[in-house]
């Protein structure tokens, strides 16, 4: 099982051995290259690829980076604001992109389709119109549709035949 901890900059796997530290020499920065000898900074979200390839969402680095099962550390993709959430499905990396407000779509390395405007708010309707507010949880079931924990509107979003409706709405008042 591997396990983003965040607070010490550095990705652990937990196994029948206990835990050990795969990635990160556990100080906040930004290096590619093998185990130890690497830096994150306040890695996130994790996915893994039918490949045996891990994906970090590396939050304060603004980017996405892959873990080869064999412990090397690449740049994915670079200039996503705050990403926190992932989720691999088929031949896709889905997203969360928290500082920016939207989903994005990822296929080797290259963003193929955006969910939301990146504008702050709480609109449904078509996929080019929508506001999220920090989503922060992504998924996608079998039928291809997106699940969004759209965390600064206390909501569950469905993204689904180009539209994004609400599920779920929870009252924080209470």
């Amino acid at each position: 099982i591997a396990v983003s901890d965040s607070a010490n900059n550095v990705i652990r796997y937990i196994g029948n051995d206990g835990i050990e530290t795969a990635v990160g020499d556990g100080s906040a920065g930004y290096r590619n290259g093998y185990g130890m000898d690497t830096a994150f900074n306040n890695p996130t979200g994790l996915a893994t690829d039918p490949y045996g390839n891990l994906y970090v969402a590396d939050t304060n680095n603004n980017a996405i980076r892959r873990i080869t099962k064999y412990g090397t550390v690449k740049t994915y993709l670079e200039n996503v604001i705050e990403p926190t959430g992932l989720f691999w499905k088929g031949d896709a990396l889905y997203v969360a992109e928290s500082g920016a407000h939207r989903i994005l779509k990822v296929v080797n390395g290259v963003v193929m389709q955006q969910f939301g405007t990146g504008v702050e708010g709480d609109v449904i309707g078509g996929v080019t119109q929508a506001q999220f507010s920090f989503p922060q949880g992504v998924a996608v079931a079998d039928d291809g549709s997106i699940y969004v924990s759209d965390t600064g509107n206390s909501a569950i979003k469905k993204i689904a035949n180009g539209t994004v409706s609400t599920l779920l709405m929870c009252d924080n008042t209470k």
